[in-house]
Parts: C-alpha cells; sequence; structure tokens
C-alpha cells in the first residue's frame, strides 16, 4: 500500500487514559517557518484504558485483546478554520510493532506515513480508529460536519478523539504546532504531536456479591397454603439503547452541577446523544446468562435513560421447579388454584349432562374454564380467567366469568427488575470509553411478572410492593464507576 499524509509514531492503545496529564504530553519546540516541501509529522496516539466514573470513582481498567486491538486508522486533518486539509490512512499492519506501554495505557505501535503537500497546512487532527471510513468515502468534512456525523458505531470498538474543554475551548480535534510539521522522519520524532482517544461505545457488566449477596423471599399464601416466595437471578440485558452515537463526543451547551470535564487528564465524563428514531429492546427470551456477562452498548444521556434489566425465577422455597404464579385480588394462586377459585364460584349453576347411568346435571366447569391473555388494553402480565368455546351455554355464567378482575402471572415464575445505569454524578446515563459494574447486593420483592417471554420489555414495575431492587453500580481503564443496587 503507498503510505501518504502522516508519519504516526508511538501508538499508544490502553482502555480510557486515566491520568494522563498536561505535564506527560509531549512539549513541541520554538515554532519555525513552514515549508512547502515540508510533509512529515509525528503522532502519539494515547487510546484511554477503559474508564469512567460515576456514584464512586472505580479507577481504570484494562482493556481486553479485542477491545484494544486497532485494525486501522485513518487521521483527518483540518485547517485553522476548521475546513477539511487531507484524510490520511494506515492498516493494522502498518501500525506494528506493538510494545507494552505504562500506567493507564496498554501498548504503544509506531508506523510511518507521509503528507502529500497539502494546498493548505494542518492546524488540527482527529484520529478516528477501526471505522469504516477510509481516505475517499469520509469525503472532504469540515471539522463542525465531522462533530455533526451520527450512525452506528457500536461494531470494531471505533474509537475517536478524546473531547473536552480547555477553558472555554472546545477540544475536539487535537492542535497541532508548525514545529509538529517537519520535512525529516526523525525530525518529526523528536516533535510528536499526542492524540488522546477513546472508544465510541459504552460496556456494561453485571455480577452478584459472591461475599455477602442476599436474597428475601416474600412469606404468601399460595392456593391459600403458607410458602415463602423465592427470586432467583437468571439473566441481564441492556435495554432502552441508542442505536446511533455522534462519531466524536459531542459535549456542546454541557451545564452540569457536577465536575464533568477534566481538562487536565484531558478528558470528559459526560456527553451529548444522538436523537434516535426509537431507543431499541428486548423480550425476556433475548436477556443473556449471568455468567461472564458483558455488553457494549452507545452513548445514551437522554431523558430515557440506558435501563440493566434483570430477570429472575420465583418459586417456593425449596421447590425444584417453577409453575405459574398469578395474583388475583391481592391473593397468590397457581393456575390449578385460580380456576379452582372460579369454579367455585360458579356452583350455583347447573348445565344437562349425559352419563352411563342416565341424565343428569353438573356444576363442576372445571373443564370448561382457562386462563387467557387479558387483552391489548391490559398490562402485559394480565390475564384473566374465561370460557373455552365449547362452555354450555347457561344465562349468567358469561357474566360471572367476565366479571372477574384480571390477574397477573409469572408464566413458569418468569419476572424481571430493571435499574437506570448511572454515571459521573449520579446521572442516569451511559458514556462512552465507561466501564459500567453493576454489583447486585440483593433482591427482594417479586419483580415484574412476565406473561409472554416472546413478547418485547418496556420495563414498568407492578405495585411497588412486588418490585424491590438492591444493586451497586460500578462505572469502570475503561474509566471505572460504581453503582450498587438492591433488587426489589
Amino acid at each position: 500500500m503507498k503510505t501518504r499524509g502522516l508519519f504516526l509514531s508511538a501508538l499508544m492503545m490502553g482502555a480510557v487514559l486515566a491520568g494522563c496529564s498536561n505535564e506527560e504530553v509531549p512539549q513541541n519546540v520554538e515554532p519555525r517557518e513552514v515549508q512547502k516541501s515540508d510533509s512529515y509529522i509525528a503522532v502519539n496516539i494515547v487510546a484511554p484504558s477503559a474508564a469512567s466514573r460515576a456514584t464512586t470513582d472505580g479507577g481504570f481498567v484494562a482493556g481486553t485483546e479485542a477491545e484494544n486491538t486497532v485494525n486501522k486508522a485513518l487521521f483527518v486533518f483540518f485547517n485553522e478554520n476548521g475546513g477539511f486539509v487531507e484524510a490520511v490512512g494506515a492498516t493494522g499492519d502498518e501500525l506494528k510493532p506493538w510494545a507494552a506501554g505504562e500506567g493507564t495505557v496498554d501498548q504503544i505501535s509506531t508506523a510511518v506515513i507521509v503528507l502529500n503537500n497539502p494546498e493548505t497546512y494542518p492546524k488540527s487532527v482527529v484520529a478516528l480508529l477501526n471505522t469504516e471510513f477510509t481516505e475517499t468515502s469520509i469525503g472532504t468534512p469540515s471539522l463542525d460536519e465531522l462533530k455533526d456525523m451520527v450512525g452506528d458505531y457500536s461494531e470494531g470498538f471505533v474509537m475517536s478523539n478524546s473531547v473536552y474543554l480547555d477553558g472555554e475551548k472546545d477540544m475536539t480535534a487535537t492542535p497541532l504546532t508548525d514545529a509538529n510539521i517537519q520535512n525529516d522522519a526523525d525530525l518529526a520524532k523528536q516533535n510528536p504531536v499526542t492524540i488522546t482517544v477513546e472508544r465510541v461505545v459504552a460496556k456494561v457488566s453485571a455480577v452478584q456479591n459472591a461475599e455477602d449477596f442476599t436474597v428475601t423471599g416474600k412469606d404468601v399464601e399460595l392456593d391459600g397454603a403458607d410458602v415463602t416466595l423465592v427470586p432467583e437471578i437468571t439473566g441481564y440485558k441492556v435495554v432502552a439503547t441508542n442505536p446511533d452515537s455522534y462519531l466524536v463526543k459531542n459535549i456542546e451547551d454541557i451545564n452540569l452541577d457536577w465536575t464533568w470535564n477534566d481538562a487536565a487528564n484531558l478528558r470528559s465524563y459526560w456527553a451529548n446523544s444522538a436523537a434516535p428514531e426509537a431507543y431499541t429492546y428486548y423480550s425476556y427470551n433475548d436477556i443473556l446468562p449471568v455468567a461472564d456477562y458483558a455488553e457494549y452498548c452507545q452513548e445514551n444521556t437522554s431523558n430515557n435513560p440506558t435501563l440493566l434489566l434483570v430477570s429472575a425465577t420465583i418459586k417456593p422455597e425449596g421447590a425444584e421447579t417453577a409453575e405459574n404464579i398469578l395474583k388475583y385480588k391481592g391473593l397468590y394462586y397457581t393456575t390449578e388454584g385460580l380456576l379452582t377459585k372460579a369454579n367455585q364460584m360458579l356452583a350455583d349453576y347447573t348445565y344437562p349432562v349425559t352419563t352411563d347411568e342416565g341424565s343428569g346435571t353438573s356444576n363442576d366447569w372445571s373443564e370448561y374454564l382457562d386462563i387467557v391473555d387479558a387483552g391489548e388494553d391490559a398490562e402485559p402480565w394480565e390475564v384473566k380467567v374465561a370460557l373455552t368455546e365449547d362452555a354450555p351455554e347457561v344465562a349468567g355464567v358469561a357474566d360471572v366469568i367476565n366479571g372477574m378482575d384480571t390477574a397477573a402471572q409469572w408464566t413458569e415464575g418468569k419476572a424481571y427488575f430493571y435499574v437506570a445505569i448511572e454515571a459521573l454524578g449520579g446521572e442516569a446515563g451511559v458514556v462512552r470509553n465507561h466501564y459500567h459494574l453493576l454489583t447486585i447486593d440483593a433482591i427482594s420483592g417479586l419483580g415484574t411478572p412476565v406473561y409472554n417471554p416472546e413478547e418485547i420489555i418496556i420495563p414498568e414495575q407492578m405495585p411497588e410492593e412486588e418490585y424491590f431492587v438492591a444493586a451497586k453500580v460500578q462505572i469502570l481503564k475503561w474509566k471505572q464507576v460504581n453503582q450498587s443496587v438492591t433488587l426489589q
């Protein structure tokens, strides 16, 4: 491949740059006059260790090999007015060899590429890593146009410049000085520019607190017998996710009462999220198992926050399997128990029967009763007792059954809990390059019932007495944020 446009030196890959102070940024020499023949620029790319800060500052967590892999890079240069100058690409092979980094930097890579005598000299640069953009497909965007780019950047650990405020100046693109632009590769190496980048996605995972995780049951009467219903966590899923993201972080007009900007560490801990046509939700059957759970999602700091959905199975203490649990008029029943109650309500109604012993009547309606969906206008968990199509037509029977209240059904004990994922400052939201680790401390109550596990869940609570969650959420080299959660 013919290389041009940029000399890339010391590509540092980590999870989120945590604690890269201004003193760590290579200092440029005295400005010099730029000549037309000058075409070398040395660039240090510092990729953030996976990190984030939320309710508790959890520090920084190193990224995995997949999270740190860079397959290709594109450097977009702008002039002093933010106009497009040139885009220069590099492939994964051109970024080798890799060396170990220090502190919050995982790896360092060096490569050499060269400028192509642009009409105007660049004054700033934005690095785009692992995107589908090429030197030609990116077009010729101005800096403002690049900042407006929105798309699905959730695959392949896309990275772009870490954005923050330096005083009141928006540091979206990294400034270049005349000293950074040289006519000799070795001189360029002596005067590199450092670009700090961060992953576009956020990482979410959840674990149960193995040391003191508690499960609190709910003492009830089930079909009239005293039992303790106990929830067991079965899975996790991030929902209300944003299908799109800004390519580079958008911090325009943010005004918060906590320290969301961190110029000393060349980063910020909040952002504006793209406005989607719709947020993304999933069914109970889409919820992932608890073992080694981790998901990635795009930035969402809207008033419709991204949630962690926690699935559970509710069953009587000591029971090996879960069965349907229904709540009718404040009391709990199995399917058989609620149908028995409905049958008892029809005890005064008889219908003709013929047996081997002759003709007679019966008031046993059990074979003509069923439990069905309560209908489109009902809550997703609501069911009702109904007569079967072949039920005898007896005056008053339909009125009795139709007059019964709806019931909430935990099909095979299926339930869910949910909690808003928090970022630094206690704000509900997920921010790019943050690692949100939620630790479940306790769970009690029965959660929200799931009647149809194939139906898309738009999380909502049943009456409060059923719903309790306790969780600790850590938003993590990636930057770590801690948050505790109790599910109730």
